[in-house]
């Protein structure tokens, strides 16, 4: 843990809904289900989340978006999960 109390981590799978992070260190105490997180993806940027999820090594996510107020955030996330789809389940 970072002394900003910040953990790194990796997004090992992401949805428009949520992601599932594998944490980089092991946590004493797990984030309980229904923690908020604030989440930072690069080419992203600031997601706020709720914990849905404990994982082995990890956490599930789900983002909590504002349509009115986080439209350009949900548009770089919807770019990223694009540039990643495989080409055979594209429509």
């Amino acid at each position: 843990m970072l002394e900003s109390g910040e953990v790194v981590g990796a997004v090992v799978n992401m949805s428009v809904a949520g992601a599932a992070i594998h944490l980089d260190i092991e946590l004493d105490i797990n984030p309980e289900v229904g923690s908020i997180i604030e989440l930072h993806i690069k080419r992203i940027g600031m997601i706020r989340t709720r914990v849905v999820r404990p994982l082995i090594g990890g956490v599930a996510v789900e983002f909590l978006f504002n349509p009115a107020h986080d439209r350009a955030l949900i548009a770089k996330l919807w770019k990223v999960l694009n540039e990643y789809a495989p080409s055979a389940g594209r429509l």
